[in-house]
């Protein structure tokens, strides 16, 4: 069982909404389960804290085992989770993405030539061999069409071969031709030995028939549990028989959604969510005998086959040293940043507003004046707000992406927080030096003209402007 705590600014005590019941089952090597259900169903609920990725705000009676133990944060790291959304840097290529993710991700002791050789496999075994050096792409960049983006989200989580594979809606927003091949991915990748879990809306019937197993939800219940084959003779003993000529995968999350009518009596018609609460009771204790049968049956299961053994005591919890984690976050900034930086719209950008700068104070701090000290204030000022402000508006478009990616990757356990940060950092230095230098450099040029004392305030004037963008920078990361 799982609820969402809301807390609530007009009562003292918190208010609890239940959005899964009752949910048991089991999934086995070898064995691919589907989530399915009406939207808001509860599927990615359930499917997050299998992964536990559940929101903080969840709380839940009883809990998912692997091989009979406890999810801590080494068996954490040894399961793949696809998300919905594919959150991947748009400006890197298919192998760039791979490569980076496996410095990360797969253990120390590999050398690196053996991790290229793991990039190189997933790969091919996606099928990913034409578009390994096209870049991601987004809706400004063209890249990778929307099926190879979603392997490329796959192949980042095939990195680590995991046992367990855990995808949320891997065929939305993929064409029918697309989605079936994506479902016959992850049955290939099932049948190697791993247990795949995902959920999946409105399947074809195609793409239905690889399915080994059906959760079937309905507002958090759970209403059919077993082969997906047998879900037409289930629903036809209760009295819901599948129309001849329908796919019954639109059938059963019709029902599942209310919106098939049942038999009619002396009363007339009977809506089917009564005859959901009464007739379909059984299937869900039917589902939670299913489980316990299977649940004996994996408890038999050797754990080091499915990788997911106890881990050693003292054992590291990193795939990568801080060093690497460094250098590789470090690179990894670079090129996402390597179509923006020093770019000519930022060079043109910055001589515009040098030259315009340059004509309207042109040599106005020359006088040894009140007048002249003021200009030169002015000046200065307008230096320092014009590179401070324009370093928080970037930051403003490119800190959100930032740190879903940083999420994304800490719940996988890629990297420490301040190897991230520390990486981030210093990747802004070459484009926060370069261009903002010369900036500073042509408009002192138009009012710097005297003895050599006046070429160091320039330098001051410098240095303290790189550390205010910083400190603007830094203060706009850590909002």
């Amino acid at each position: 069982m799982a609820g969402l705590k809301s807390a609530s600014g007009q009562q003292s005590k918190e208010e609890m909404r239940q959005v899964l019941f009752n949910i048991s089952g089991a999934c086995e090597p070898g064995e691919m389960l589907a989530l399915m259900g009406p939207s808001g169903g509860g599927k990615t609920t359930l499917l997050s804290i299998l992964g536990g990725r559940a929101p903080k705000l969840t709380k839940q009676d009883g809990r998912a085992t692997f091989n009979g133990s406890k999810l801590n944060k080494r068996v954490k790291r040894q399961i793949g989770f696809v998300l919905q959304d594919d959150l991947l840097y748009s400006t890197l290529t298919v192998q760039e993405t791979l490569y980076f993710a496996a410095m990360l991700r797969l253990p120390k002791h590999k050398t690196k030539a053996q991790k290229l050789e793991r990039v190189d496999a997933v790969i091919k075994a996606l099928g990913l061999g034409r578009c390994r050096d096209t870049i991601i792409g987004d809706h400004m960049r063209r890249g990778v069409s929307g099926g190879e983006r979603k392997r490329v989200s796959v192949g980042h989580e095939l990195l680590i071969n995991p046992a367990i594979l855990l995808l949320d809606e891997p065929t939305s927003g993929l064409d029918s031709s697309a989605a079936r091949k994506m479902v016959e991915l992850l049955r290939k990748l099932a049948s190697s030995g791993r247990a795949v879990i995902t959920t999946i809306h409105q399947p074809s019937s195609n793409i239905y028939r690889q399915l080994d197993s059906v959760l079937l939800l309905s507002q958090g219940h759970p209403i059919f549990y077993g082969k997906g084959a047998e879900a037409a003779a289930w629903f036809d003993r209760l009295g819901f028989a599948c129309p001849y000529g329908v796919n019954i995968a639109d059938w059963i999350l019709d029902l599942a959604s209310g919106e098939v009518s049942g038999k009619q009596n002396s009363g007339g018609d009977v809506e089917a969510p009564s005859l959901v609460e009464v007739r379909l009771r059984p299937a869900a204790s039917a589902s939670v005998q299913l489980a316990r049968a299977n649940s004996s049956k994996v408890a038999g299961v050797d754990r080091s086959a499915t990788g997911l053994a106890a881990s050693a005591p003292g054992a590291s919890r990193w795939g990568a040293s801080y060093w690497t984690q460094f250098t590789t976050l470090f690179i990894r900034a670079v090129r996402v940043r390597r179509f923006e930086t020093l770019s000519q719209q930022d060079l043109a950008q910055f001589l515009c507003v040098a030259a315009v700068c340059g004509m309207i104070w042109w040599q106005v701090g020359h006088s040894d004046t009140v007048y002249g000290a003021q200009n030169t204030t002015g000046l200065l000022f307008f230096e320092a707000l014009f590179l401070a402000f324009r370093t928080m508006f970037q930051a403003l478009f490119t800190w959100p992406n930032e740190q879903k990616m940083m999420l994304k990757e800490r719940a996988s356990g890629m990297y420490r927080l301040s190897a991230f940060y520390l990486a981030r950092s210093a990747s802004d230095i070459p484009s926060d030096l370069t261009i903002p230098s010369v900036f500073i450099a042509i408009i002192s040029t138009t009012d710097i003209n005297g003895p050599p004392w006046e070429a160091a305030v320039l330098m001051g004037f410098l240095i303290l402007s790189r550390l205010l963008v910083y400190i603007a920078l830094r203060m706009k990361t850590k909002a």
